[in-house]
């Protein structure tokens, strides 16, 4: 995977095959497949889907709205699965190979519960907006954009009290 800097709309390498929950196509309630061939970055909303449904491209569809599967214990909502709205339009993706080796959990904080991750895909740096975060299959099958002080990379469900998230600046 080459990094480099995108605008809006990241396509990925290949598609991921899914279910949508056809609400943001006027199907209420339909469970139908599709597949998922990118991302959407718009200022100040969260992370939307690009998808191919019967053939046609469909943008703008919520992550809440897709799954690999929608038998799904733990149902999280959009705020768990994608933490916050997008900075800037401006964004690079990448892949770690630590995190694919890694045994990755993410702490969803409006559920209060700790979800294994069962695929880790690349990762998102809005790099002029020191926000970052990880495109992963979460173990109740839904796909999710996790920031990096919501997961642990040792498969421990817990944090350590004595840790604190500080965010200072470095400037010479």
């Amino acid at each position: 995977m080459k990094s480099e800097l995108n605008s809006l709309y990241y396509e990925f390498e290949k598609p991921i095959k899914a279910k949508l929950n056809g609400e943001d196509i006027g199907l209420e309630n339909e469970i139908l497949d599709c597949e998922l061939i990118g991302i959407n970055s718009y200022p100040n909303e969260a992370l939307t889907f690009s998808i191919v449904l019967d053939g046609c491209l469909y943008d703008y569809i919520s992550p809440e709205n897709i799954a690999k599967d929608f038998k799904i214990d733990n149902q999280l909502t959009l705020k768990d699965l994608v933490y916050n709205n997008n900075s800037s339009e401006q964004f690079v993706v990448f892949q770690s190979k630590y995190f694919i080796k890694s045994d990755i959990v993410y702490f969803a904080k409006e559920k209060n519960i700790w979800i294994p991750v069962v695929e880790y895909f690349f990762s998102i740096d809005w790099l002029y907006d020191n926000d970052k975060r990880h495109f992963v299959l979460l173990a109740n099958g839904q796909y999710a954009f996790v920031p990096n002080h919501k997961i642990k990379l040792n498969g421990e469900k817990h944090i350590n009290p004595a840790l604190k998230k500080i965010r200072k600046s470095y400037i010479v």
